[in-house]
């Protein structure tokens, strides 16, 4: 029941004001109605047009099972869906274990000057992408905004990385953070 009218009700002359072939006409009350189509269809209300649900044919999405669900959007356009920790291959036309880590991005080295005696405060960005969770929480240590001790020229604080994606496949990446000291500014 996806479109309401209030005109005369189902016309009284025995024409279906829904005009799609398979439509129902349904009275709501003596001047409104709905339109709605036989039970293997759906009503488009833009087209004013019933078409085949695509979902109710079984090999649309490779047939019944509990880890696909389709969902029509509407006669030519559907998604398959999976369970999470799974994604849909549409030339198998079946659920497939995502077993392919996040993409994770961090930077490749910082080098800042000390803004304190006791270091800097330092802010960076580690992103995660996968293909079928799609963006990634990532997990640092340090984290952003921490205040990194002064490490002068040497090897500097290593920042280690983390993110999962919902298969819980994960990807570790780290960086390091050096921290020199700032001219004119005591170290002690």
């Amino acid at each position: 029941m996806l479109l309401g009218y209030s005109r005369s009700v189902c016309n009284s002359r025995g024409a279906n004001p829904c005009v799609a072939a398979n439509s129902i006409c349904n009275a709501l009350s003596p001047t409104s109605y709905n339109c709605t189509c036989d039970s293997s269809f759906l009503y488009d209300k833009f087209t004013k047009t019933c078409y085949s649900d695509p979902c109710f044919d079984p090999s649309v999405c490779g047939g019944p099972t509990k880890a696909v669900t389709c969902n029509t959007f509407n006669a030519t356009a559907y998604t398959c869906t999976c369970k999470a920790g799974f994604y849909f291959d549409s030339a198998a036309k079946t659920c497939k274990a995502d077993t392919v880590p996040p993409v994770l991005n961090v930077p490749t080295g910082i080098v800042v000057e000390a803004t304190a005696s006791t270091g800097a405060d330092v802010f960076y960005t580690a992103t995660a992408y996968d293909l079928v969770s799609g963006e990634v929480a990532t997990e640092c240590d340090p984290p952003p905004g921490s205040r990194f001790g002064l490490t002068g020229t040497g090897a500097g604080t290593m920042v280690i990385c983390k993110a999962t994606d919902g298969a819980g496949n994960a990807v570790t990446r780290s960086f390091r953070v050096r921290v020199g000291e700032l001219h004119g500014l005591p170290t002690k």
